[in-house]
């Protein structure tokens, strides 16, 4: 309660004494005055109450905006804080220095603008990208616009205002858009990686992912699907994937024979190349095992082998085989040794064999890592200067796990010579060095054998046949009338006992003329019907073109039935002396058809570049001319090379279809030494 003073108290007679008197408050001019004593405004009877200063700073509520805050006065200072500290009716007016209606954001607590000297920076202000100023205040300047996480200006999106546009973004062919900013609107329709023809490309058909530069152009198709501008050219073997090839300069023969097997037991192939001239004549034998693609170099030489064995005597690698001879799960490898009885060369023939145990093999090797040496001397006349070997192949005919060796001891290059016999040397695990012919099971009786090789089960007896081709059979030297040969099929377990080929055949087919039938042959399932067929080599069949030879086809059931039958189809050679039907393999099924389809070599066709066809095993039934039933065909780099005179096919790359390999022993790099060359056609190209 408000405490009364003496002051007031003295007051209280004089106002007690003016209430009696009977008179009101009045001017001189007896009009009631609207102002009291105290300079008040007065709007009755009675006083309004004083001004106060509640909060003491001072200042009275006439003057104070907030009398209940000590800090807030006419005149204090203004502080960043939402108030109107000094009482000027404005808020926070000297944090606004560039008059953009947004505060300092380094003062004020509730401040957003991060530059208070321009004007065009603020929280509301718009962004301009790639300028290096952070106009919005969001701490940076804008640099990825369409917000795909890639930077525009000088960063790496070509168009920072489309987020589907950006390094790595899909890119939709041939609609005038960089989608992956690599430069250029990709112009690939068919994603073959090729871009379109009529777009500055040389895909010739866009449409068509199997059409473009570079790929496989089968024969009689109507397709030009290398975009070379025609269908059915032959391909240049110098073009092959990878070549291996003898040291350039030198007597090597790289390629006089090759084979694919498992060395390493990794289950990807391996590819084996005997070059028996190599290393001065003593010869040498590459492993290069299985790679994928990318992995193969595409010019090689033999010293880039993987696993190089080199000879310690001469002649090392004139034939090669591999399977798994004592067994163990797996391959071995047996290489053959050539013969000459000259000057100071003086060898004997020989089988030279290599156990696997899985894992690559050495770097380097030699005779001494071997198992075991199998000599049979055969007979080469002294001083006479060419070197000969034996075919031989290594094949599983007892169905034991153990693999045989049939080796053909017959005839020699020119079809003369030998026993007219093959021999059958017993699978196991050889060891030091042994004459052959004491290692042998049995030996099958002929008449100018040239080749015995393994077929599947034609007779449904469970076990599997051999082709034996006496290609020098029926001859008559006295007449000259030349070899029309023969192709028997005998049971592969009646050949494990003595015998002859005319006593255990249950089926064979009698050349005409002088055309060599069974010079060489392979099995397979040609015609797509499920049931295994032959091809038979003619070498010398003359009806197209003098010598230009011919392959043979016959259905399984023809041969089955004994005696002598046609043949299914023959396929001929249309080069004098072209010698179609020198070497023949089975590729399985290369184009998909459900049918097996073969490799035919054309030794000296191409002005005796020579020439190898890929031909489809269906159509091979109803044609007479490779050029109706090919699909592929290549031709060699020079004359007298004998391209194709030695074929191999496999998986060497491990992309689930078969490559192709191609001997060529005579080819000269210089002209004149022939070196030799592998031709190695990988799948995919």
């Amino acid at each position: 309660m408000r405490r009364i003073t003496p002051v007031l108290a003295s007051l209280a007679p004089l106002l007690l004494l003016l209430g009696c008197s009977g008179t009101k408050d009045s001017d001189p001019s007896g009009t009631d005055s609207p102002v009291d004593s105290h300079g008040d405004t007065d709007t009755g009877d009675t006083d309004t109450a004083l001004p106060v200063d509640e909060d003491r700073d001072g200042y009275d509520s006439s003057v104070d905006c907030n009398d209940n805050n000590y800090q807030i006065y006419p005149g204090a200072t203004e502080m960043c804080n939402g108030i109107d500290d000094d009482c000027d009716e404005f808020i926070d007016e000297d944090f606004d220095a560039d008059g953009d209606g947004e505060f300092d954001a380094h003062a004020c607590s509730h401040g957003t603008d991060c530059n208070d000297a321009d004007p065009t920076i603020g929280l509301t202000r718009t962004e301009v990208p790639y300028d290096g100023i952070d106009q919005n205040c969001d701490g940076e300047d804008l640099t990825d616009v369409d917000g795909d996480f890639y930077l525009g200006g000088t960063g790496d999106d070509c168009d920072d205002t489309d987020p589907s546009v950006h390094p790595g973004a899909p890119e939709v062919p041939k609609d005038g858009v960089d989608q992956d900013c690599d430069g250029a609107d990709d112009i690939d329709g068919d994603g073959d990686g090729y871009g379109d023809g009529d777009l500055g490309g040389d895909d010739c058909d866009d449409l068509d992912a199997s059409v473009h530069p570079g790929a496989r152009d089968y024969w009689g198709d109507g397709l030009d699907a290398d975009c070379d501008g025609s269908d059915s050219a032959v391909a240049a073997l110098s073009s092959a994937t990878v070549t291996i090839s003898g040291a350039d300069g030198a007597q090597e023969l790289a390629g006089e024979d090759v084979a694919i097997c498992d060395i390493d037991g990794d289950t990807l192939p391996d590819l084996v190349v005997g070059a028996p001239f190599a290393n001065g004549y003593t010869g040498q034998v590459g492993i290069f095992y299985g790679a994928n693609r990318e992995t193969w170099t595409s010019t090689l030489a033999l010293t880039d082998a993987d696993t190089l064995i080199t000879s310690d005597s001469m002649f090392l690698g004139f034939e090669i085989g591999c399977a798994d001879l004592d067994g163990d799960g797996n391959d071995d490898l047996v290489t053959g040794r050539g013969e000459i009885h000259y000057s100071s060369y003086n060898t004997s023939f020989e089988l030279e064999i290599w156990y696997g145990g899985g894992g690559m093999w050495p770097a380097e090797m030699s005779e001494s890592d071997g198992a075991a040496t199998l000599r049979m001397p055969i007979g080469v006349t002294r001083n006479l200067t060419s070197v000969y070997g034996r075919n031989f192949s290594v094949t599983d005919l007892d169905a034991d796990g153990a693999s045989e060796i049939v080796l053909v001891n017959s005839a020699d290059a020119n079809l003369t010579g030998g026993d007219d016999s093959f021999y059958i040397i017993g699978g196991g695990r050889y060891s030091g060095t042994a004459l052959l012919a004491d290692e042998a099971s049995s030996v099958i009786s002929g008449e100018g054998i040239s080749m015995a090789v393994a077929l599947p089960d034609l007779d449904g007896d469970g076990t599997s046949e051999l082709l034996v081709g006496e290609a020098a059979h029926g001859s008559d030297d006295s007449a000259d009338t030349g070899y029309p040969g023969r192709a028997s099929v005998v049971n592969a377990d009646d050949v494990l006992v003595d015998g002859s080929v005319g006593g255990l055949a249950y089926g064979y087919w009698q050349g005409v003329g002088s055309e060599e039938l069974g010079f060489s042959g392979a099995a397979g399932d040609f015609d797509g019907d499920s049931f295994g067929d032959l091809a038979v080599g003619a070498l010398t069949e003359s009806t197209r073109a003098t010598d230009g030879g011919g392959l043979y086809l016959f259905a399984p059931a023809e041969a089955v039935a004994g005696g002598t039958s046609a043949a299914g189809a023959v396929v001929l050679g249309g080069t004098d002396a072209g010698l179609l039907g020198y070497a023949v393999a089975n590729t399985g099924d290369a184009n998909g058809d459900g049918a097996d389809d073969l490799l035919v070599t054309e030794l000296q066709a191409d002005s005796t570049d020579g020439r190898v066809w890929l031909l489809d095993g269906a159509r091979a039934f109803s044609s007479t001319v490779p050029e109706d039933s090919a699909l592929l065909a290549w031709t060699g780099e020079a004359p007298g090379s004998y391209t194709g005179n030695a074929l191999a096919v496999g998986d060497i790359d491990g992309d689930g279809a078969s490559d192709f390999v191609i001997g060529a022993y005579g080819f000269a790099s210089d002209g004149t030494n022939a070196n030799g060359k592998v031709y190695v056609l990988l799948s995919g190209g």
